[in-house]
């Protein structure tokens, strides 16, 4: 019974002694790092309770580890990259029993890497124009410890200021500040929070706002009179549009610049002004308001003239008879002169050139028709102005005939198709089109025309007719017709790859059969009439002659023809076509 009361106690002293160890084993670290934010770039000491060197790695991020003793006490350098860091303990052996396994502190680095302040305060037009102005900046550390004040917020910054601007408020670095504008234009506030790390720590990011102290410029600039004329001096008032938007001042300031000659007439410090022009000049009225050192300006054109604006020559598109051009929109200006000319001179009109606003002018009879050009030159206080009007003089031209893609309206042809062009020259805005006619056409079968276009056709020359084709042409516009032919004479020379010569049989006995046929590369063959038939011996003899024949198929009577190899030649029209034949009797 006592060895049973031992046993029960030994075990139960056992059991309270490692819970004593596991206890006595949990890892902590001293001092808190999670409750105490550090600075960084200056070495920092934590202790690990319970730290066994052997069964346990430390591991640290975005820190330097300085030290690292036996004894659980380490050294850290946190980093100013503008995160937070960490220490980590890691049991690393399973022969560590009752020891904790892996912890993670974290700690809380006072850094402004990487953290941009925000500006608050006017930035808009009307900010440029308030004398003082208020801006202030606000920025919290992004990190805390668990003691630390919330929201543990910058309170010191480096301020820049536009150009001309002065910070009034003592101290300068505060978190707000009031700002004397002055003069000058606008600009962009620069905040930067500061550690309170000293040196060794980074600043903030800079925070900006920009400020757009410009004035919206005072147009639009009108006008009594939108052109002055040559020759015509005198008055002309101008306004600008009032103060631009935004302005907040009782004391505007107006200025103008007026063209070269140009006076004011009264002063010229207001928004509205009277000029006297001089008659010889234009150019731009420009209105300039400011105030503050800033200023905008509105520029008006006023040009001067010698012609109304608008004015152009006007008349005819086609000068058939007597016609009168003239500038229209008159009067031109009292100090401007005006004269004509036509162009090409060789242009079919009379007369050429003269004086004054309008031109009464004539087309020349028997000219082909061409296209001219009427110019009105007008001229005055060193300025020209020209004003031109096309028109077609008489008749169309038909010009630039061609047969099968050559020049020329005559041409000696082999029958078949023939593809005939020409080029119609007149009003370009509504040109003519060709008719086409085939005038004489004698002969039978006739020719033809096939696809007629405006400046276009086809003729067919037919292989059995040896009249020649005449087509006419024709263009009409307003002032009347033009007429032009084309001449298509029909050859066979050297047109012999479009005949077959046909003999049959070969060799021969007592009858001997000949036919030609023409082929035009679109039709069947067409049988072609013979004029005339030779048979020629190799001695250079004729032993048949058949003139007057006219027939497409001739039939040859050789029963009177020695044997031998000859000659045979058939006439179709101007032309001579051969073969040779073997006369073979029994």
């Amino acid at each position: 019974m006592k060895t049973k009361k031992l046993d029960i106690i030994c075990t139960t002293l056992l059991f309270l002694m490692n819970l004593s160890m596991c206890l006595s084993q949990t890892l902590s670290i001293s001092p808190n790092s999670e409750d105490n934010a550090v600075c960084p770039n200056v070495n920092v000491t934590y202790t690990i309770t319970n730290y066994n060197p052997t069964c346990h790695s430390i591991s640290t991020v975005n820190g330097t580890l300085v030290q690292d003793k036996d004894d659980g006490t380490l050294i850290m350098n946190w980093l100013d990259n503008g995160a937070k860091g960490s220490i980590t303990v890691t049991k690393n052996t399973s022969g560590c029993s009752g020891i904790a396994g892996t912890r993670t502190f974290d700690v809380p680095i006072k850094t402004l890497a990487q953290a941009t302040p925000t500006i608050t305060g006017p930035s808009g037009p009307a900010a440029g124009f308030q004398h003082v102005l208020t801006y202030s900046a606000q920025l919290n550390w992004p990190f805390r410890g668990n003691n630390d004040p919330d929201p543990f917020p910058v309170t010191t910054f480096d301020w820049t200021l536009p150009t001309g601007w002065v910070n009034n408020t003592t101290p300068a670095t505060s978190p707000t500040i009031n700002v004397s504008t002055n003069i000058g234009g606008g600009g962009t506030v620069t905040a930067v929070g500061r550690t309170t790390c000293g040196s060794g720590a980074f600043n903030s990011l800079p925070g900006t706002k920009t400020i757009n102290r410009t004035l919206s410029v005072p147009c639009p600039v009108i006008s009594q009179r939108q052109i002055e004329r040559c020759g015509e001096p005198g008055t002309n008032a101008f306004a600008a549009q009032s103060q631009p938007a935004g302005y907040s001042s009782n004391n505007p300031q107006w200025s103008w610049s007026l063209p070269q000659g140009w006076t004011f007439n009264g002063s010229p410090g207001f928004q509205f002004v009277n000029v006297n022009t001089d008659g010889q000049h234009g150019g731009n009225v420009v209105a300039t308001f400011s105030d503050w050192g800033v200023s905008a300006n509105c520029s008006l054109p006023i040009p001067l003239v010698v012609a109304n604006p608008g004015t152009f020559a006007d008349g005819s598109d086609r000068l058939c008879e007597t016609e009168t051009y003239s500038l229209t929109n008159l009067p031109l200006a009292a100090g401007a002169t005006a004269t004509w000319a036509i162009s090409p001179s060789t242009a079919p009109i009379t007369p050429l050139s003269g004086t004054g606003t309008s031109a009464t002018i004539t087309p020349i009879d028997g000219n082909p028709g061409s296209t001219a050009t009427i110019t009105f030159t007008v001229s005055g206080c060193g300025l020209t102005n020209t004003f031109p009007k096309t028109m077609f003089v008489g008749k169309p031209e038909i010009y630039d005939q061609r047969i099968d893609g050559v020049p020329g309206a005559s041409k000696n042809v082999c029958p078949g198709w023939h593809l005939l062009v020409a080029q119609i020259h007149g009003d370009d805005s509504n040109p003519p089109c060709l008719t086409w006619e085939l005038v004489n056409n004698f002969g039978t079968p006739p020719h033809t025309l096939h696809d007629m276009f405006c400046s276009w056709a086809s003729l067919y020359m037919n292989p059995m007719n040896n009249a020649p084709a005449f087509v006419k042409v024709t263009a009409d516009n307003e002032c009347g017709p033009t007429s032009n032919y084309f001449y298509l004479y029909p050859i066979l020379e050297n047109c012999k790859e479009n005949y077959s010569f046909i003999i049959y049989p070969n060799p021969a006995n007592n009858v001997l059969n000949l036919e030609v046929q023409f082929d035009d590369g679109q039709n069947e063959a067409i049988p072609i009439t013979i004029s005339h038939v030779q048979l020629i011996n190799m001695l250079g003899v004729t032993t048949l002659d058949l003139p007057n024949i006219e027939s497409q198929a001739v039939e040859l009577d050789l029963s009177s023809v020695p044997n031998g190899l000859y000659v045979v030649r058939a006439r179709v029209g101007n032309e001579w076509l051969t073969e040779t034949v073997q006369v073979s009797k029994n």
